[in-house]
């Protein structure tokens, strides 16, 4: 199923992946010791938190906050997090490189990006004609 929508289901995930993939994030977080809880905006793939990542966001958290703390505390981050990602998907700025690291673009160098691009085709395809009949 995962395979069939690839690219437009997103998930919210309660960390900065990689760390912490998977359930209760914040209460591993908290007996690791971190001093950074984080969210990350991901595409879903049939791999548990493991698809191409399109926003993230940390914050610092002290060894003294509890559990509960650092959940209240990670909701705004994940909110503004989700938000990023989804705009980001929205607007056609998510271009997938590699297979799996993700790359945010402007819409001007979207569209330099495709100028250009459309240009080395088209200088492509006039060298190959122009040395037909050189």
């Amino acid at each position: 199923m995962c395979d069939k929508y690839s690219g437009k289901i997103i998930n919210i995930h309660h960390s900065f992946l990689p760390s912490f993939a998977g359930s209760n994030p914040y209460k591993r977080a908290a007996q690791r010791g971190v001093k950074l809880i984080g969210a990350t905006c991901h595409y879903v793939t049939s791999e548990l938190d493991e698809g191409p990542i399109i926003e993230q966001d940390v914050l610092r958290v002290s060894h003294s906050d509890s559990v509960q703390e650092m959940q209240k505390m990670g909701q705004d981050i994940e909110k503004v997090t989700l938000a990023k990602g989804l705009q980001y998907h929205l607007e056609d700025r998510v271009l997938t490189c590699n297979n799996k690291q993700l790359c945010l673009v402007s819409q001007k160098k979207l569209t330099d990006i495709l100028l250009r691009y459309q240009y080395q085709v088209l200088l492509t395809v006039f060298i190959k004609n122009w040395c037909k009949y050189a």
